[in-house]
């Protein structure tokens, strides 16, 4: 009985997220960072609009309200008799600086899908699409030939875009020690992203050069998720969670294509000199992640919390080397570290009885510090640097008519810090809306 209960969630599932993947996978492409051309491109937060605006709390979260697949054993939160789906759309606007030289880009697109149901008292099951990296990027650089003596310039320019996407299925169980939950993901990660590199000469007819590649990525990842809820005080009123993640060590495999190309600037004519399809598995491998964290929880009234993470990017491939950037010449341009995050979210109710809808709104703060997961070589130098990521969030939870449904809303702004001053710049203030749909599917009809 229960096999064919699940069997016919997945389904459902399978009906509701399918569609969307199309969509999802072309649209999700919003970064505009340089930064974003090396490795797998800058990766995305696995949370949701509630955990965003919150500081991108996750591994101590514990809600019924809140689809968080950022750690799978809180799916058995939610209500046995509620199916809850919630979808998000985001507009962000970036600044970014070097030296006395900025620029600013603003971009939107659908953020992710994700779906909570119960299997039963004690047993949930999620499933979403939402993105896990993202490249995007344009910029360039003029220089004076070094031949001839007409002063006559070249300029070099670079491009990129795409994304790799998250496709996951979750379980969550309560165990028979009360309070003890535990969950696991199964990820299908997928997506293209393509590189450019050109020089433009400025003689006429000049043979330009054209380089581009292309990056295919499939893989398969496990996260697993365990959380122990503490109740104590009156009826149970408060609560301690602990929260613990893990996701393994993945291999992945990639296929990549080169195309190399001379057109000439008068014609347009252009000459393959080289083409090539490589694919290869065990090359790319993502790290070990851990996740520790705890939230402090009064019903109806106030949540807070921290979360500690760290992942072992130094020990992943990348073109079949241990913590190093490689590029398609096999120049390293970069190098992986490891990285430690932490996230700090509170979360206030006014008033969870009260007829106006902003006093039973639940509003929400954070604040959040890390390191990327990569370094980049430094010009004229055989030094690597990396960055520092600092963000600040807010937002609100807004209940619609049925109150059981919210309008989410998230602000998040984040700055980029170089370990160097000749290094980019970046700032970005973004905005996710999310709706939560929380329907009582199985609840049976009464006749009076």
């Amino acid at each position: 009985m229960m096999i064919r209960k699940i069997t016919r969630c997945i389904g459902l599932m399978a009906l509701a997220i399918l569609p969307l993947v199309p969509s999802v996978s072309t649209a999700q492409n919003n970064e505009r960072s340089p930064y974003s051309r090396y490795g797998y491109g800058m990766l995305s937060p696995n949370t949701t609009a509630g955990s965003r605006a919150m500081g991108g709390l996750s591994v101590g979260l514990r809600d019924a309200y809140i689809i968080n697949p950022g750690n799978p054993a809180s799916y058995s939160a939610v209500d046995s008799l509620t199916f809850i789906m919630d979808v998000a759309v985001s507009l962000r606007n970036g600044w970014i600086a070097e030296g006395k030289r900025s620029d600013a880009r603003t971009l939107g697109n659908l953020e992710y899908m994700t779906i909570l149901m119960p299997l039963g008292r004690s047993l949930a099951m999620s499933a979403g699409i939402m993105p896990w990296a993202t490249t995007g990027y344009r910029f360039g650089s003029p220089e004076t030939l070094s031949t001839g003596e007409d002063g006559k310039t070249s300029v070099r320019t670079y491009s990129g875009e795409g994304t790799y996407n998250n496709l996951y299925l979750g379980f969550s169980a309560l165990t028979p020690l009360k309070g003890l939950s535990i969950g696991a993901n199964a990820s299908f990660l997928f997506g293209v992203n393509a590189h450019e590199r050109r020089v433009i000469y400025s003689t006429p007819g000049a043979i330009n050069p054209v380089f581009t590649d292309r990056m295919d990525l499939r893989g398969v990842k496990f996260d697993l998720g365990t959380q122990y809820e503490i109740a104590f005080g009156d009826k149970g009123q408060r609560s301690l969670t602990l929260g613990v993640t893990a996701s393994l060590p993945t291999s992945l495999s990639v296929e990549e294509q080169e195309n190399r190309l001379a057109i000439n600037s008068a014609t347009g004519n252009s000459i393959v000199l080289k083409r090539d399809t490589i694919t290869t598995n065990g090359h790319y491998t993502l790290p070990l992640s851990l996740g520790f964290g705890a939230s402090y929880r009064i019903q109806d009234k106030m949540l807070v919390g921290a979360d500690l993470r760290y992942s072992q990017w130094s020990s992943a491939k990348y073109r079949n080397q241990v913590g190093k950037l490689i590029d398609q010449e096999g120049v390293q341009i970069g190098q992986l570290a490891d990285t430690y995050s932490l996230a700090l979210g509170a979360e206030i109710l006014p008033s969870a009885r009260s007829r106006s809808i902003f006093k039973r709104a639940r509003y929400r703060f954070g604040l959040s510090f890390g390191q990327g997961h990569m370094k980049i070589a430094l010009p004229a130098s055989s030094d690597f640097a990396g960055y520092q990521e600092l963000g600040a969030s807010l937002g609100m939870a807004l209940p619609l008519v049925d109150m059981r449904s919210f309008l989410n809303l998230a602000v998040n702004y984040k700055y980029l810090s170089p370990q160097r001053p000749s290094m980019i710049r970046e700032h970005y203030l973004g905005i996710t809306l999310g709706l939560t749909f929380n329907e009582a599917w199985f609840r049976k009809a009464r006749v009076h």
